[in-house]
């Protein structure tokens, strides 16, 4: 667990650095930076769906050096398929505190996305000495993600991206990706 001190670093700063613990190294990016922009233009979220199918997955990062070099581990705890529909986000709002989850068919083409929160990042907040408010972020070595998709007939895998802001849009840096099998 990593606690990075909100009053020392300030709100936006201490999230940033709390994330910073997580993104992948120059060398394990793609050459062409993924925004989240570039990926609401090529992948829509999907209105038509046969059902929802909830995905559990368990990250961590269970040492400082894995940290350091990204390294962490995505992997599926379970499924469930049921019946229903997820609502279609009109104006969504992505910030360092969320996670991009992307469904993927078998030749990789992006058939829906959705917005989670980082289950990793956990806000704590108490009264100092003074009786004044200080809050600190803190990063888990390990958190479930339980997030839902549409159950598309192709749906093959999921893909968990951390976004990272680069002053006009958020870049996309791919966490992992797991089969999801039928």
């Amino acid at each position: 667990m990593h606690v990075v001190s909100w009053r020392r670093l300030g709100g936006c700063a201490a999230l940033g650095a709390a994330l910073g613990l997580v993104t992948l190294p120059a060398s394990a990016q793609t050459s062409s930076t993924r925004t989240f922009q570039s990926l609401r233009a090529t992948a829509s979220q999907m209105t038509q769906m046969r059902g929802v199918v909830t995905v559990r997955l368990q990250w961590s990062a269970t040492s400082q050096a894995s940290r350091v070099a990204g390294g962490r581990t995505l992997s599926l705890l379970g499924q469930q398929r049921s019946g229903g529909r997820l609502r279609v986000e009109r104006r969504p709002e992505l910030g360092p505190n969320h996670l991009v989850v992307v469904s993927v068919d078998a030749s990789g083409r992006e058939l829906d996305w959705r917005l989670t929160q980082n289950p990793r990042l956990m806000r704590l907040e108490a009264a100092d000495e003074q009786g004044h408010l200080v809050g600190q972020t803190v990063v888990l070595d390990e958190a479930d993600l339980v997030v839902a998709v549409p159950d598309h007939p192709s749906l093959e895998a999921v893909r968990v991206y951390q976004p990272r802001w680069q002053g006009t849009d958020f870049a996309l840096d791919l966490l992992g990706e797991v089969a999801v099998p039928r």
